[in-house]
């Protein structure tokens, strides 16, 4: 499962994370921990939803002097 830390430091088996940190960790590491902790992750989307980019803007070339 995704999720943001909203600790300040913890440790989980993907490392040490910190606050605002995003991780895959697996449902029963957060099982154990939000048992102690209810407040210590912030459950993401499993897929990210994505927006769609504006297009490139067109820009204009400058003449140039060959002369």
């Amino acid at each position: 499962m995704r999720v943001m830390i909203k600790e300040r430091c913890m440790s989980t088996s993907a490392g040490l994370l910190r606050q605002g940190d995003v991780a895959d960790l697996p449902e029963e590491e957060i099982k154990k921990v939000m048992k102690l902790k209810p407040n210590a992750f912030e459950i993401l989307p499993a897929d990210p939803v994505f927006k769609r980019a504006a297009p490139a803007k067109k820009t204009k070339k400058r003449a140039s002097n060959d002369g």
